[in-house]
């Protein structure tokens, strides 16, 4: 199922479970989730992101954000998630290694 068609059945979710999507472009990724204006809790483990936006200041009321699993390239660009999130698991990433 597609972002969009998520949006669509559910505008006010809490809580996002995108694991294992094979995705791989954040930026067009973050640009639909910024449309779920109460989502909390993100799971985004097991894709294919290398890089995320270094802004994801209109997700507004995300704590928990979890991208596990993926090959990402520099994990140094995302301190500033930590500043307000609650919880941000970053744990097997290329990066890390």
């Amino acid at each position: 199922m597609e972002l969009k068609e998520l949006y669509i059945q559910n505008k006010n979710a809490t809580s996002l479970d995108l694991k294992n999507r094979n995705f791989s472009d954040a930026f067009q990724i973050f640009k639909e989730l910024e449309k779920f204006k109460e989502l909390i809790d993100l799971d985004l483990q097991g894709n294919n992101f290398e890089i995320l936006p270094n802004d994801m200041s209109r997700l507004l009321r995300l704590r928990t954000l979890d991208i596990t699993n993926n090959p990402l390239i520099n994990v140094n660009l995302y301190s500033s998630l930590l500043v307000r999130k609650n919880k941000f698991e970053l744990s097997n990433n290329s990066a890390l290694n």
